[in-house]
């Protein structure tokens, strides 16, 4: 059985629309996906192995599980703990100068090791994950023609 749901979330002046469904018994899959101005934000994919063969209580049990899933998602969205940049308007960014991935030559890394340095920056490296791994590990990038506060 294959059903879902399907909400918008505005947060100021930015709309997310938030689908959650189920992707059918042959891939076991609850799949929830944030839209913004028809970008995929983020995606959540749990899958539901453990229900099956579906019989109609383990239907229920689903349903309850894609609904919970749907409702915690939008739930972060709403009180910030899953952190969703809007995307830039298109007048907004200029094609010809598209930001850059820091580096050590252009920021510091206050205290990380080696290998966190290497962390932090093929996560900057990663246009879909730049602001989230900032907003998650507390990141505090220094430009050195800047002195730290």
């Amino acid at each position: 059985m294959i059903f879902g749901h399907n909400s918008n979330v505005s947060l100021g002046s930015v709309k997310y629309h938030v689908q959650t469904e189920d992707a059918g018994i042959d891939s076991a899959l609850i799949d929830t996906t944030v839209y913004c101005g028809g970008r995929v934000l983020h995606r959540r994919t749990n899958n539901y192995h453990d229900l099956l063969p579906l019989n109609p209580d383990r239907e229920e049990a689903l349903k309850l599980r894609l609904d919970e899933q749907h409702r915690q998602v939008l739930e972060e969205i709403r009180s910030g703990v899953l952190y969703l940049p809007a995307p830039a308007s298109p007048r907004a960014t200029s094609p010809s100068a598209p930001p850059s991935p820091a580096t050590d030559k252009d920021c510091r890394f206050m205290g990380a090791t080696r290998e966190s340095q290497r962390l932090i920056r093929f996560l900057l490296s990663c246009d879909h994950l730049r602001m989230r791994a900032l907003h998650q590990l507390q990141v505090v990038l220094i430009p050195l023609d800047r002195k730290p506060c």
